[in-house]
């Protein structure tokens, strides 16, 4: 098998730096010890003045993805027998793929917005926060907004997923992309 590496590196944009606005993205990467797993994380904050809590929201989302795709790997190789199972059940069984997936996005999901509710709670908006935002949604999600992109790499397949807006290449070794 090919060695995998799982790097990042989360960088200010140019516009972000002439107008000395935070940074609102957030990058994690994770390789698992044995090298049987490697995750690899993005999220892109709104980069609205009414979301101004993104910067937050998107190191949240890459913290809490992080954790579940990591529960998700040890779950799947904690045995042959288990890793096997999944493996037959992911390519063989649509259902079990749509449900595993979706169980998967809606953990993370449902994490991120008790994390930025709690986080919410323990620091309330400043008047400067509500005075400098732009448009009437205050809800919280909203207010953390960023998008989600994440890969999981597993010995035998590659769980990619994504919420928001944003995009996900794969290329593949001939020059072709998905």
């Amino acid at each position: 098998m090919d060695q995998v590496y799982a790097f990042h590196e989360t960088v200010i944009g140019h516009l972000h730096v002439l107008n000395e606005m935070p940074c609102e993205d957030s990058s994690i990467s994770f390789s698992a010890e044995d090298g049987r797993y490697n995750i690899a994380i993005v999220a892109d904050g709104h980069g609205s003045k009414s979301c101004y809590r993104s910067e937050v929201g998107s190191k949240a989302a890459t913290d809490v993805a992080r954790k579940c795709l990591k529960e998700l790997a040890e779950v799947t190789l904690e045995s042959k027998a288990a890793e096997d199972r999944f493996y037959k059940d992911m390519f063989s069984n649509p259902r079990y793929r749509k449900v595993t997936i979706r169980q998967l996005t809606d953990t993370i999901i449902a994490r991120w917005h008790d994390w930025v509710v709690e986080h919410y709670k323990n620091n309330p908006p400043t008047p400067e926060e509500i005075s400098e935002s732009t448009e009437n949604d205050n809800t919280i999600a909203h207010i953390y907004g960023t998008t989600l992109i994440a890969a999981l790499k597993l010995p035998k397949c590659l769980i990619l997923i994504q919420q928001g807006d944003g995009r996900c290449d794969v290329f593949y070794g001939d020059g072709s992309v998905d």
